[in-house]
């Protein structure tokens, strides 16, 4: 059996039902669900994926966005049996979907994501990428993100590209207009 985790802001679940989607999501790494228990994280705004040496990362792509998601957050962390667990072509490498009722393990009661991360991060768990070092890393990641846009107005419309831009990523909001405009 292999451990799953599952985020969440409700206290105490025995078991985890699927959402809208049909599925309960889970991730093979701890740091993945507590980045995932912001609702509000969106890959305009950060990227996290797995580093060098299998160490979960979450990069800054707006200034001090760590603080503002995760600082005095609270979440529950669910431990999940894998049994029922797969993978779909569109799942992301560390993301595991069930269209079953996941029963609950363990609970992790996180009382400051922030803080719980940084510890990760002390113990070689976790690796935070500030926003003025984000370039050292992923060279082309404001280039990234513009691309990220154009997905977006591809998927969901142009006007919901820019508003988004506008929210989150201004400092890019031109050179999107631009490139929208052609």
């Amino acid at each position: 059996m292999k451990k799953l985790y599952h985020g969440s802001n409700l206290p105490d679940l025995d078991v985890i039902i699927p959402n809208r989607s049909g599925y309960v999501h889970a991730t093979s790494e701890l740091a993945f669900a507590l980045i995932f228990s912001s609702r509000e994280r969106n890959s305009l705004i950060a990227k996290w994926g797995m580093g060098k040496n299998n160490i979960p990362y979450f990069c800054e792509r707006v200034r001090d966005i760590f603080n503002t998601l995760y600082s005095g957050q609270s979440s529950y962390i669910y431990v999940l049996d894998d049994t029922n667990f797969f993978q779909k072509d569109k799942t992301w490498r560390y993301e595991y979907i069930s269209d079953k009722e996941a029963k609950v393990l363990d609970q992790i009661v996180v009382g400051d994501i922030k803080e719980y991360l940084l510890d990760m991060q002390k113990n070689g768990e976790f690796q935070l990428i500030r926003y003025e070092d984000r370039k050292k890393y992923f060279p082309n990641i404001d280039d990234e993100t513009v691309q990220i846009v154009l997905s977006i107005a591809k998927k969901y419309g142009k006007d919901r590209a820019v508003n988004d831009c506008n929210k989150w990523r201004p400092d890019i909001l031109e050179e999107v207009k631009l490139l929208l405009d052609k």
